[in-house]
């Protein structure tokens, strides 16, 4: 045992099975050094199951197939970091370039927006916001989609109550028109909630999701950083191969695919990168 895990009071190898588990199931991976992160993030399962090991919570996870520890695990895992027109340069792509030409090209057919790792919800209710603002709803088919693998996120999108920390870029007159205040909380108007269909997925759970790869416009924005190199590269290949042609994925502004080598071309819009796959792209 190094000195590192040795100070810890983790055994190394326990970390890396559970790590390698939790990996295998999520995508989500936590580096050699970041074992004190995992142990910090699992600490209260460990009390909650009256355990004391990183090894019996593994065994539990693993033969016990308990989905609400599951669920427990995911939500002290995962990080709810998000607000409303987070990255709007990206909103603003959607609703000034890409959109209109998709609808110049295919009038009749729907726009299918799929938001892979929404959280909370803010991203595909900006999304909302904004379609409602350029009054696309009225002339164009266009359907939201919005998935996380944390079921906790996804109940609080579904009731659509957010607290003032979500607002710290939105608009005030944004904030006001599509906001209703509620003591110490915002609810949404239920006119942009319906909007969006939001769903517990896991975006490593090809089988699951597969109707929601066929998205024209894909948001996996911010969630890459959290991932291994191996299941980027997973994820990615399979966007591609199931999106259809003329589609477009965004991540966050701060990451890039480029080491991956996508098949996707990347496209500069007003000074930010998107990825696109074109016409031509083979399938």
């Amino acid at each position: 045992m190094s000195a590192f895990y040795e100070s810890l009071g983790i055994n190394k190898s326990d970390f890396e099975l559970l790590r390698d588990f939790i990996h295998l199931k999520t995508g989500i991976y936590f580096e050699d050094g970041k074992a004190d992160v995992l142990a910090d993030k699992i600490a209260n399962r460990l009390i909650e199951n009256n355990l004391t090991s990183f090894l019996d919570y593994y065994y539990k996870l693993k033969y016990e197939n308990d989905p609400d520890e599951w669920k427990e695990l995911i939500n002290a895992i995962t990080i709810n970091e998000t607000y409303f027109y987070r990255e709007y340069p990206h909103i603003k792509i959607l609703i000034e370039r890409i959109i209109p030409e998709y609808f110049e090209k295919f009038p009749n057919i729907p726009l299918r927006i799929w938001s892979g790792a929404c959280s909370t919800g803010e991203e595909p209710l900006s999304i909302a916001i904004a379609l409602t603002e350029a009054g696309y709803y009225e002339k164009y088919p266009i359907n939201i989609f919005a998935s996380d693998i944390n079921p906790f996120s996804i109940e609080s999108a579904k009731k659509g109550l957010f607290k003032e920390r979500s607002f710290r870029v939105l608009p005030s007159d944004l904030k006001e028109k599509y906001f209703i205040k509620e003591d110490k909380v915002y609810r949404i108007k239920q006119e942009i909630l319906e909007k969006v269909i939001f769903r517990v997925k896991n975006l490593m759970d090809f089988d699951e999701l597969s109707f929601l790869y066929f998205s024209n416009v894909i948001f996996v924005k911010n969630i890459l950083i959290y991932f291994s190199e191996f299941s980027i590269r997973k994820l990615i290949d399979y966007l591609y191969n199931k999106m259809p042609k003329e589609s477009y994925l965004f991540v966050g502004i701060s990451e890039s695919l480029l080491k991956y080598q996508p098949k996707f071309e990347l496209v500069e819009v007003d000074g930010y990168f998107i990825y696109k796959k074109n016409s031509g792209a083979q399938e």
